[in-house]
């Protein structure tokens, strides 16, 4: 199937939660975000803290003590605008996937909202609503994962490491709230590949092989798969 790959260098602009609630404004393009922070270029697939550190907005995070200035962006907004080309009339049969968000996000292409996500360790395949002939636009919009944790409800039940609370509703890499390997750094970002894509009638939705039973040199296997077939 043909696609259009959406990886490359983005718009980013970032500004605080405090600026996007007292502004009241939702977000559908670029003059929106515009409107409210800083842009700066991005490349996707990405994370935020690349982004700002080759912009010359924060020094490398990964050198002595300059991870703990990333705390201040926390409960940053940051708004990711693509331009793309789409040379054909659309026929209902285009999808847009994303291999991975970091973490909670709006999609939006031209003005329209594609879909929402809540989870950084999964694929995200919407329909491309809003999509037309020649000049679009798409937006993604994250939002803070640290305030967006703050809406679920956490009782004495729960456990967790006193500075790791807000980890435990968020599907999201672990490691980014402090652990033995670093220290917090809780990141956002389109962090793997995008692409458009036309949805085939007859198509492989997904297959893999697992072990039943190992005996010697006897291996049993079962074959999963599920398709897809025009009515």
């Amino acid at each position: 199937e043909q696609t259009i790959c959406l990886c490359g260098c983005w718009d980013l602009y970032f500004f605080s939660d405090q600026i996007y609630e007292k502004s009241g404004r939702i977000i559908l393009n670029g003059q929106d975000a515009d409107a409210l922070g800083v842009r700066i270029s991005a490349q996707v697939p990405g994370n935020v803290e690349t982004a700002l550190e080759a912009s010359g907005i924060i020094p490398n995070p990964f050198y002595g003590s300059n991870l703990l200035q990333m705390e201040q962006f926390e409960y940053n907004h940051f708004v990711y605008v693509r331009q793309f080309w789409f040379d054909q009339e659309p026929d209902g049969t285009e999808k847009i996937c994303f291999d991975g968000i970091d973490t909670y996000a709006d999609v939006i292409c031209n003005g329209a909202l594609v879909g929402k996500t809540d989870n950084m360790l999964i694929s995200h395949t919407m329909q491309l609503n809003g999509l037309k002939k020649g000049q679009n636009e798409l937006l993604v919009h994250i939002y803070p994962a640290v305030l967006e944790a703050r809406k679920y409800e956490y009782t004495s039940l729960n456990l967790a490491i006193k500075y790791n609370y807000d980890a435990l509703y968020v599907r999201k890499a672990a490691s980014m709230y402090g652990w033995d390997i670093m220290p917090r750094m809780v990141s956002a970002g389109i962090w793997r590949g995008v692409h458009i894509f036309r949805e085939q009638p007859f198509r492989l939705l997904q297959a893999y092989l697992y072990t039943r039973q190992i005996e010697k040199s006897r291996a049993d296997l079962d074959l999963f798969y599920e398709v897809a077939l025009q009515r």
